[in-house]
């Protein structure tokens, strides 16, 4: 049986092509993401990917930047197995929450918990949390209420936001610690 599902496998990535760039590993597992991901930090900012599909994404095991552990493109793989914070490929959204960066790479978070590396200014934009939350999103909305606020100002932890549908002010607490407490609208 094992054999079968491994010729299966085979002829399908003969056939369409989707076994390229694939992690460097016998062992390929598929993720399920979804718009946000669970991380165990939210870290210092997010990796926005600049929706560019002539060049792989490249994810490295040391700051060095010489160990690969993915190599793949996203555009062109019918399969993942890399769940960044920020999961909508085809509007152009595959963003990593950032824990560290310098000059030459950001320190990124998959898959709930699994560190590594991208090179920084390749395909991937940096944005710290504030400028995320004023400048990137089309509004936010708190988990617990479900309203939805453009935000007008952001201070450690908490937003100036404005209410939607009634232009009322209020400031509302965006995270505790590493947990997010509200949605990021990132398309209209």
């Amino acid at each position: 049986m094992k054999k079968i599902s491994l010729l299966l496998l085979l002829l399908h990535c003969f056939i369409l092509g989707s076994c390229q760039g694939k992690q460097h590993s016998k062992n390929v597992k598929l993720a399920s993401c979804y718009y946000e991901n669970n991380v165990i930090d939210l870290g210092v900012g997010i990796a926005m990917w600049n929706y560019d599909c002539d060049k792989n994404i490249i994810i490295f095991s040391d700051s060095l930047l010489k160990n690969e552990v993915y190599n793949f493109n996203i555009c062109n793989n019918a399969i993942n197995e890399i769940c960044p914070f920020f999961y909508k490929p085809d509007y152009g959204i595959y963003h990593f929450v950032v824990t560290r960066l310098s000059d030459e790479w950001y320190e990124i978070l998959y898959n709930n918990d699994k560190k590594g590396y991208i090179q920084a200014n390749l395909i991937f934009k940096f944005v710290y949390w504030d400028t995320l939350l004023k400048d990137y999103s089309t509004g936010i909305r708190e988990k617990k209420t479900g309203i939805i606020y453009s935000v007008k100002k952001v201070s450690e932890d908490t937003l100036l936001v404005v209410e939607k549908d009634n232009n009322i002010e209020r400031v509302i607490k965006w995270r505790n610690k590493n947990q997010l407490l509200i949605d990021i609208a990132l398309l209209e």
